[in-house]
Formats: C-alpha cells, sequence, structure tokens
C-alpha cells in the first residue's frame, strides 16, 4: 500500500517541478497548483512518475475578457492538468502500438477487448493545493461553521 509518506514526498516533487518553472504570479498574487502524478503501490522506494502539473484560476472577472477570444476565461488547474493527463495516456499508446519505442511500464493492453489500462500495480493520484471549488468543498467549508449553517451545506444532510 502506497503511505502517506510516499504521497509526502510526491507533494514534495511536484512543489520542486513547479519551483523551476519559469512562470511565478506577480507578488500579491497567487494561483491554484494542480498535478496528476503516478506511483508504484508495490515499490518499496517512492516510485513516483509526474505526468501533469498545471496552473489556474477558477475564472476570468468579465472586466478581464479578452475582445477577441485569445484567452480562455475558465481554466481551473484541476482541468487543465487532466488534459495533460489524456495528451500523456495517447502518447504511452503510441508506445505500446507502434515499434521503435520501449514499451510503457504504466499502461497496458488488455486481453479482452484491446482496451488500455494501468497496470495492476500502478495508482492515479491528484494533487491540488487548495480546496475545490462547488460541492466537493461544502462538507470541509461546514466543517468550520456553526451547526445550523454546517447542515445546510452538508450534501448528506437529508433533514
Amino acid at each position: 500500500m502506497f503511505s502517506s509518506s510516499h504521497h509526502d514526498e510526491a507533494v514534495k516533487q511536484i512543489l520542486a517541478t513547479y519551483s523551476t518553472l519559469k512562470f511565478s504570479p506577480p507578488p500579491s498574487q497567487w494561483t491554484i497548483l494542480a498535478s496528476i502524478f503516478l506511483t508504484n503501490t508495490t515499490a518499496q522506494v517512492s516510485n513516483v512518475k509526474i505526468i501533469s502539473i498545471a496552473t489556474g484560476t477558477k475564472c476570468l472577472p468579465t472586466s478581464r475578457y479578452p475582445l477577441h477570444g485569445e484567452a480562455l476565461h475558465d481554466s481551473h488547474a484541476e482541468i487543465l492538468a487532466r488534459r495533460g493527463v489524456v495528451r500523456w495516456v495517447l502518447d504511452e499508446i503510441i508506445r505500446e502500438t507502434e515499434g521503435g519505442y520501449p514499451k510503457s511500464e504504466w499502461i497496458s493492453r488488455q486481453p479482452e477487448g484491446g482496451k488500455y489500462a494501468l497496470k495492476d500495480d500502478g495508482k492515479l493520484c491528484l494533487y491540488v493545493s487548495t480546496v475545490p471549488c462547488g460541492d466537493a468543498s461544502t462538507r470541509y467549508l461546514a466543517a468550520f461553521q456553526d451547526p445550523e449553517m454546517a447542515a445546510l451545506k452538508d450534501s448528506q444532510h437529508t433533514g
């Protein structure tokens, strides 16, 4: 099983990778960082492969919309990281199907149906530097409010 200390090591690698990028937010501004990475669940030593890393914002204010549509105005870091994963998966499939490349150590073709999947010892993980927005964060936010208000935000609450 992949322990939390392995996850801590993965986050350290993600942050180290981010720090090498030429991008950084202007002073007094911040961005959300998301990364999708693979781990080998049977390895004794931490085996982490960062396959996608992205920064983004929840949305661009209307006053900052580009006049000619030359920029995304809704670019969540998680969505951009997911797009990177899709690209990586397609590249790995090409490695598996075309000659001249070493076989992927992370995915393989399934015997039935010809579909591709992560190998049994691979685990796909997501890191996001802040709580996601929307329904994914309401239970977290409810934990910091009085019980009556928290009950309104708890998606599991049926009363």
